[in-house]
């Protein structure tokens, strides 16, 4: 990574630490302000907290749960309910012919639908990529953190 690389890097976990420390010392009562030493697990816990990169990566993880769940509702049975009465000017019928009920329920679900099941394991496959596209940003940010950190220390 070069130097120019690290800049932004160093950059905003430099305001980060400098954030946290105001903050802290407000909450202290202003002044009284006191200067402690942030820890390497806090300056990553507050990354990951603040990160629009790790919130991107888990809006995706939650768009592809959520796809894989409409994709698996494809396959649950359908249940459909009313009278079965259409209007006409004879005698009333039902659209398929019979006497109309009063009430009436029907049930209809696909059967070994290979379409279904290959749209499902897709789903499945882009869920196990949002996880993991989760846990690489994540880790990607601890990482740059980490190293922004101890190279702010070596300064």
């Amino acid at each position: 990574m070069t130097k120019l690389a690290r800049t932004p890097i160093l950059v905003f976990s430099a305001c980060v630490i400098f954030a946290e420390l105001i903050s802290a010392s407000e909450r202290a009562g202003g002044a009284q302000s006191e200067v402690r030493m942030m820890t390497v697990q806090e300056a990553v816990r507050l990354t990951l907290s603040h990160s629009p990169e790790a919130l991107v990566a888990e809006a995706q993880a939650a768009q592809a749960r959520e796809a894989l769940r409409e994709s698996r509702s494809v396959n649950l049975p359908r249940f459909y309910t009313g009278t079965g009465a259409a209007y006409n000017n004879g005698y009333p019928l039902s659209i398929d012919g019979a006497a109309p009920s009063i009430f009436q329920v029907s049930a209809s679900r696909p059967i070994f639908s290979k379409t279904n099941n290959n749209l499902i394991r897709e789903a499945q496959e882009s869920e196990k990529a949002g996880k993991m596209g989760v846990e690489s940003a994540r880790n990607d940010l601890a990482l740059k953190t980490a190293s922004a950190y101890y190279e702010l220390f070596q300064a």
